[in-house]
């Protein structure tokens, strides 16, 4: 449940689908640096919403999570149902990929990370990286023989993404289809 206390970063993180009624109300410093870190309170009320306003706010913030997990249940995104089955995988190019950056960086024993972080224009900004370290909070999967973590919390915001790899004249990169994306912001680096 969302309460004046709850940090922007934490609900945007948790339940995107409510960025939509806290843009409604004039909540609009989503995606600023400072949001993560900033309650819904203290951001509302530096946006001129008064008390009564934000709690207002509030319900109807708790209201679209009700009525989205009334609408979309728990059930997994990908191909089988199961949402940690279908988490993520990786296409061959970008497994080959992080196979010689693996290797080039002495990681070859390691995992890839994905981490979803709130922030940037439209909510979250992916980030990738090599670790060693497994937490309870981490679903561990197996594609293309890279061993990928995510924090089980972001399971809903990433089920069914596939991770690519393209080279171009315009430039080379990995890129993330994932098919829960709603918006995205003009530069590419965040989605909601």
């Amino acid at each position: 449940m969302i309460t004046g206390d709850s940090t922007i970063g934490e609900v945007v993180a948790k339940y995107p689908d409510v960025v939509e009624v806290m843009l409604k109300h004039g909540l609009h410093c989503i995606g600023c640096a400072v949001s993560p870190y900033e309650t819904i309170m203290g951001g509302a009320l530096s946006h001129g919403m008064s008390e009564d306003e934000v709690e207002k706010m509030v319900k109807e913030l708790n209201a679209k999570i009700k009525s989205e997990e009334k609408i979309n249940g728990k059930k997994g995104i990908g191909k089988s149902g199961d949402i940690e089955k279908d988490a993520v995988s990786l296409t061959k190019e970008a497994a080959l990929k992080l196979k010689n950056f693996m290797k080039l960086e002495g990681k070859e024993n390691s995992s890839l990370r994905i981490t979803l972080t709130p922030g940037g224009c439209a909510g979250f900004m992916y980030g990738m990286d090599f670790t060693d370290l497994k937490t309870k909070e981490d679903l561990e999967i197996v594609t293309q023989g890279l061993k990928v973590l995510i924090d089980k919390q972001y399971l809903e915001n990433i089920a069914g993404t596939t991770i690519d790899y393209k080279e171009s004249l315009h430039g080379s990169g990995f890129v993330l289809k994932n098919p829960n994306v709603k918006s995205a912001c003009g530069c590419g680096k965040s989605f909601s």
